[in-house]
């Protein structure tokens, strides 16, 4: 009898302490997981002045960023990475080792790539000519009737404006092709081959 009246308690209390218990699985979970961490600040290697907008990422991971306007920046990731590149359009190229699961701090200078061009001389070559084809009888006639052509010579303009709208479908599944709702625009899915409709 006292078994049947407290059920309810006890159910209630063993959802309470459910999700305590698995709270306790998680953290403990957590704390198996390193997180690698680090922070500087990126200077040229001549000059000292901060560099911005370098791009800092960990070797062979998703995890990246950029430093700010100071040349500072801060990265940190779950895992454990031991190397981290440093990388701008103009800078060579840094790979550090830093140590995993750790904090790492480091002052990063970066050298300017220099890479010289071969000298590079533009002539001028012979004039193009190109008789019997259309297109370029096409354009001497524009040119000459370029007086006629120009909106001053008319009286007026008239001219038609319509707009247009393009919907694109990809991989368009059969069963909606096929659904009744598409039977009277079905001229719209006969009339393309790539699945952009133009209405």
């Amino acid at each position: 009898m006292f078994y049947k009246k407290n059920t309810p308690v006890f159910i209630y209390c063993l959802f309470l302490l459910i999700p305590l218990y698995s709270a306790a699985q998680q953290s403990d979970s957590l704390k198996s997981i390193k997180v690698t961490q680090v922070s500087g600040q990126i200077t040229d290697a001549v000059s000292g002045q901060p560099l911005p907008f370098i791009s800092i990422s960990f070797v062979g991971s998703g995890y990246g960023t950029r430093s700010d306007s100071l040349g500072k920046f801060r990265l940190s990731a779950s895992g454990s990475f031991n190397r981290v590149t440093f990388s701008q359009l103009g800078y060579q190229t840094i790979i550090k080792t830093i140590k995993p699961g750790q904090v790492n701090v480091l002052q990063v200078d970066l050298a300017v790539s220099e890479t010289q061009l071969k000298e590079v001389s533009v002539t001028s070559g012979k004039r193009y000519r190109n008789k019997g084809n259309p297109a370029v009888d096409l354009i001497q006639q524009v040119i000459n009737h370029k007086a006629q052509n120009r909106m001053e010579s008319s009286a007026y303009l008239q001219y038609d404006q319509y707009e247009r709208i393009g919907l694109s479908f990809s991989n368009v599944p059969s069963l909606l092709i096929n659904n009744r709702f598409f039977s009277m625009y079905r001229f719209m899915l006969d009339t393309t081959q790539t699945g952009v409709f133009f209405l």
